[in-house]
Order: structure tokens, then C-alpha cells, then sequence
């Protein structure tokens, strides 16, 4: 019994001590699960603006006339170098297709996309716009670290190679997430070739939004075809026609592990649909049947591929052509780059066939470099490539024709 007070004491301790150790733990549970969400890139779209372009747009309807204009097709490819192709100089790969293109017209030796990576390039494409214009300079994401939980885990423990998180007040809200897009307020060539008469399509991959304001079909296309994110599998997994090579580095994994869902899905307008043929030559017959459906109006036609964008993934019989190639990953995007050739001549035999070349402008070049972390290709004789403004990332294949 005299040891009470003390034992007493000690419990009151040892609970005083518990109950700060509880507030301690909870303080930093929830200091690691918090969402992150940072107001540094709030969107906010300007109506003014967008007002602006409605009444253009409307003006541009009002005077539209049926005369024949030329059609437009501007073929993009994605991530290919300008030493890709055998116009400029690429020993491993005869591009017939794409070369026929500048011979018939015009080729520039020095021809300069406005970013080098994917999405910002594209919008200023299609916008005629540098993007930093309207905000749109950096990559949007979909995926980023949710809570402080992951956003150390990733930095402590996942091998990310090149490839780096954005800074703690640099992520954005679920909100902003949804609203990384091409701003509605900017206008397209698609969305003024429309209101000017021109049958308009798109064929392949997006990449500049997917909510409602974003959407192709809400973007000046009266018809797409094609996926929403960056990147898609060619053809589902394991097919036995087709030769897969897999990188080891991070931000390919997330690739295969995505797959064909969400915003890799193969769409049809808005909705999805199962795809079977090799995406490259699925992307080149949508283009073909909107030329055919559309061979007595003026149209303007979108078709950027995905090649040779990760995954590599290559039809077995291009793959075989390149027997001589020692370097598996090599070999697979020389026969990615060659199906991509003949999709391309699809096209352009389409317009042939339907007697429209002469009335036909066919634009081709590519979003960006070269993307030398593949291991695949390295710009040479140019220095850097995708991720990067050496002439590798920014200086890529352009040609145009337009006989009539």
C-alpha cells in the first residue's frame, strides 16, 4: 500500500503521455493525408472572352458559303525525330509514304513546333497561338500525388528516372484537375472551319481535355475517333500478332498498367468502344471513311497518330522486316515508325482515289522529338530530344503539299 501514490503517479503519466503521443500521431496523420490542393494553378476561364469568340463564330456562319474551297488534312505524328524518316536521312527506315508528301511539295529544312512535349504543342496547333498566350505551356496531368503520404512515399521510394513530381503548392485541386484543358475562351481551326461550312474530323489522339468544355466534338469536330490522354496500347495485350517491348522506366509502367481504361479508352465520339485492329491502322481507316463520306464537301480533317509514342507495340509482320536489327527495342520502333509509313499512304491514296489531291492542303509533321530516353533514337546529328529545347525537342519533320 505504499507504493500507491507512486503507482498512481506513474499511470497518470504514462496516460498523460499516451494521450500527447495520440494527438502527436493524429497531428501527423492528418498533416500526411490532408489533400493537397494548391491555389498557385487555379483555372479560371475568361467569358468575356469566350463571348468574343461565340459571335465571331456566329458572324463566320452567317456569311459561310458553299463555294469549293480546298480541304485541309493535317496529318501529326507523335514523338517522331526528324532523323526518323528517310527525307531526312534515316538509314534504318524507309518512309515512302511520308517522303512522298514533301517531294510532291514542299519540305522545310528547318521546320519548329512550338514545344517540346505533346499537349502544348498541339494546342498551339490548333489554336495558331504560342501557348504560354493562354496558360497551356506545361503538361497536363490527371494523376498526381493525392496527400503528403504519397507525394514522400513517390520521392522516397519509386524509381522515377527523368521523370519528377511537381512541388508540394505546385498540385493543383480536383477541380483545376478537370479544368486542364484548351481553354474554351481560345479559338480552333477546327471550331472556324466549321462555322465556315467545312466538314470537320479527328482521328487518333486528343490530349487537350476531357470534360464537356474540352471535348473534341465541343471543339469545332463533328465527328472523332480516338482516345483522350497521351498515350494508349496499340492493341490489347498478349495478341500474338503483335511484338511488345517494355521499357523499365517509370512512367512507362503507368502506361501498361492504364491499359485501354478511363481516358486510354478508344472512344467514338463520346463513347466507348472495343477496337481490335492495331490502333495505327484503325486511326488511318476512320480517316479514309470520312474522306470517302465526304469527298463532295470541303473538309478538314485531323488525324494525329499516336506513333511512335510508348508502348512500343509493332504489328508481327513489321516486325519482321527488321530481322537485321540486333536491338529489340530498336527493331520494335522501326516497325512502329514503318506501320505508321503505310497508314499515312492509306490516307493520301484515299485523297488520290477520290480525285481530291488537287484540291487538297496535307500538312505532316510531328508534336515534338524525338524521345531519346527510350533508347530508341537520338535526334543525331541534332543535339537533345523530347523534354528538352535543343534542336533534338523543337526542330521536327514538316512538309506540305497542295498541287491545285
Amino acid at each position: 500500500m505504499r507504493h500507491a501514490p507512486l503507482y498512481h503517479r506513474w499511470m497518470k503519466m504514462w496516460k498523460r503521455g499516451a494521450a500527447i503521443l495520440v494527438v502527436v500521431v493524429a497531428g501527423v496523420l492528418v498533416y500526411l493525408l490532408m489533400p493537397l490542393a494548391s491555389a498557385r494553378h487555379a483555372i479560371e476561364f475568361n467569358q468575356a472572352k469566350i463571348d468574343k469568340k461565340k459571335n465571331f463564330l456566329a458572324s463566320l456562319r452567317d456569311r459561310a458559303t458553299r463555294t469549293r474551297r480546298p480541304n485541309i488534312v493535317i496529318i501529326l505524328a507523335d514523338d517522331l525525330g526528324k532523323t526518323d524518316i528517310s527525307l531526312y536521312g534515316s538509314p534504318h527506315v524507309s518512309t515512302a509514304n511520308i517522303d512522298a508528301i514533301g517531294q510532291r511539295g514542299v519540305t522545310f529544312t528547318e521546320g519548329y513546333c512550338t514545344s517540346a512535349i505533346c499537349a502544348p504543342s498541339r494546342a498551339a496547333l490548333l489554336t495558331g497561338r504560342y501557348q504560354q498566350r493562354f496558360g497551356f505551356e506545361t503538361q497536363p496531368n490527371n494523376r498526381y500525388p493525392r496527400n503528403r503520404a504519397e507525394y514522400y512515399a513517390y520521392r522516397s521510394f519509386m524509381g522515377m528516372g527523368n521523370f519528377w513530381l511537381a512541388p508540394l503548392d505546385g498540385v493543383p485541386s480536383q477541380r483545376d484537375i478537370l479544368l486542364q484543358g484548351l481553354p474554351p475562351s481560345e479559338l480552333t481551326l477546327s471550331e472556324a472551319l466549321q462555322a465556315d461550312g467545312y466538314a470537320t474530323a479527328i482521328s487518333g489522339k486528343w490530349h487537350l481535355g476531357h470534360t464537356d468544355w474540352f471535348v473534341p466534338t465541343n471543339r469545332g469536330f463533328d465527328s472523332s475517333y480516338g482516345f483522350y490522354e497521351a498515350f494508349t496500347l496499340y492493341s490489347p495485350e498478349d495478341d500474338q500478332n503483335i511484338v511488345e517491348y517494355r521499357h523499365d522506366y517509370f512512367a512507362n509502367k503507368h502506361i501498361w498498367s492504364q491499359g485501354r481504361e478511363g481516358l486510354c479508352a478508344i472512344r467514338r465520339d463520346e463513347q466507348v468502344i472495343d477496337e481490335d485492329e492495331y490502333l495505327t491502322f484503325a486511326i488511318a481507316d476512320e480517316a479514309v471513311g470520312f474522306i470517302e463520306s465526304n469527298a463532295d464537301d470541303p473538309f478538314f480533317l485531323y488525324v494525329p497518330f499516336s506513333a511512335p509514342h510508348t508502348p512500343f507495340q509493332a504489328p508481327r509482320e513489321y516486325y519482321d522486316k527488321f530481322a537485321h536489327v540486333q536491338d529489340d527495342n530498336k527493331r520494335v520502333y522501326y516497325a512502329m515508325i514503318a506501320a505508321l509509313d503505310d497508314a499515312v499512304g492509306e490516307i493520301t491514296e484515299a485523297i488520290e482515289e477520290a480525285g481530291l489531291a488537287e484540291d487538297t492542303i496535307i500538312w505532316f509533321t510531328s508534336d515534338n522529338g524525338g524521345a531519346t530516353y527510350t533508347g530508341a533514337t537520338e535526334n543525331a546529328p541534332l543535339k537533345g530530344g523530347k523534354f528538352n529545347h535543343f534542336e533534338g525537342g523543337v526542330n521536327v519533320p514538316m512538309m506540305v503539299q497542295w498541287p491545285g
